[in-house]
Order: C-alpha cells, then sequence, then structure tokens
C-alpha cells in the first residue's frame, strides 16, 4: 500500500487551516528516518530548510520590533523562538497534530515522547 492511502492528508490539512499543493511534501514532512519501509523522504531535508527561513523570519521580526537589544539578547530570544521544545509546545496546541507522526520508537508512543517534549518544555520555559 502506498504511504499516501495511509497518512490521512486531509485531517492533516484540516488542523492547520490549509490545503498543501504538492501533497507529498506534507506527507514527507511527518515522516520520521526509522520509519523507512516507504522507501522514501523523511523530515530532516524539509528541517533544514525550514529552520533557515524561520531562523531568518524570526531574526527579521525580533530585530524590527527590538531595535535597541544587544545582539546576544536578540540571539537569545531567537533561540527561545525557534527550537524543538518550542515546537513540541505548539504541536500539542494543535489539537492531534503529533498523532499524525510516522516513525518507529520501540516502546515509546508518540503521545509519550510528546509529552516528554512538552514537559521538558515546561521545566524550561
Amino acid at each position: 500500500m502506498p504511504l499516501a492511502d495511509e497518512v490521512d492528508v486531509l485531517g492533516i490539512e484540516q488542523l492547520l487551516g490549509y490545503s498543501f499543493v504538492h501533497k507529498g511534501l506534507l506527507i514527507q514532512a511527518f515522516i520520521h528516518p526509522s520509519y523507512n519501509k516507504h522507501g522514501g523522504g523523511c523530515y530532516q531535508e524539509l528541517e533544514f530548510l525550514g529552520d533557515a527561513v524561520l531562523d531568518y523570519l524570526i531574526t527579521s521580526y525580533l530585530y524590527s520590533v527590538y531595535p535597541n537589544l544587544k545582539p546576544g539578547q536578540l540571539t537569545d530570544l531567537r533561540s527561545v523562538s525557534v527550537n524543538n521544545n518550542t515546537f513540541a509546545v505548539v504541536a500539542k496546541c494543535v489539537k492531534g497534530f503529533h498523532s499524525h507522526m510516522y516513525f518507529v520508537i520501540l516502546a515509546v508512543s508518540s503521545d509519550q515522547l510528546l509529552d516528554m517534549s512538552i514537559s521538558l518544555a515546561d521545566q524550561i520555559l
């Protein structure tokens, strides 16, 4: 069975409130490297590009909103804004978003993994 038949693309689009033109990229964004039975790409390539884009956008925003902050302060704000813990909080806020991930972890469910990330984020924030 093709991976496109296993992934609830419409459900993800409804959660996000956005309809993707290139559904394959949406599917790839939810594929962990450990889930390799489909033979396609995983989220890491998209993550690399996305991290660079988010870094630029957040940096530009912070620089324009807080022109009097020192570079070190801007760097600290950016690092709090663009990191896995912050993204885990966002994933939890979008109800059910994390349940669409496809990965293989023995003895740890996606809910448990998300709870661990949220717990860590709560301790940091």
